[in-house]
């Protein structure tokens, strides 16, 4: 995890690597509940077996993400990549 200097392990665990993340900037704080709806889905969609969606799966799932992108360590984050892409292709 470049962005707080943390070598992070191999992992799927959502709420482990937000811990990590917590440790460089409490703003991850606010997207816990959303890293523990999306954390169901992890190695279920990586390694599917039977995984049946709900509709309410699909809703809160998408909110989630939503949220996510929304806070401003990940837009920032966000905005350095596409900076650097857009200087790789100029």
């Amino acid at each position: 995890m470049a962005y707080i200097d943390i070598t992070a392990p191999k992992t799927h665990n959502l709420p482990l690597l937000l811990d990590l993340c917590i440790e460089g900037n409490n703003e991850f704080e606010e997207i816990r509940t959303e890293c523990g709806i999306l954390n169901k889905f992890t190695n279920e969609i990586r390694y599917p077996s039977r995984i049946e969606l709900k509709d309410e799966d699909v809703f809160y799932s998408i909110g989630a993400v939503k949220m996510v992108k929304s806070i401003k360590p990940i837009k920032d984050l966000m905005d350095v990549i596409l900076k650097e892409t857009e200087n790789k292709n100029a």
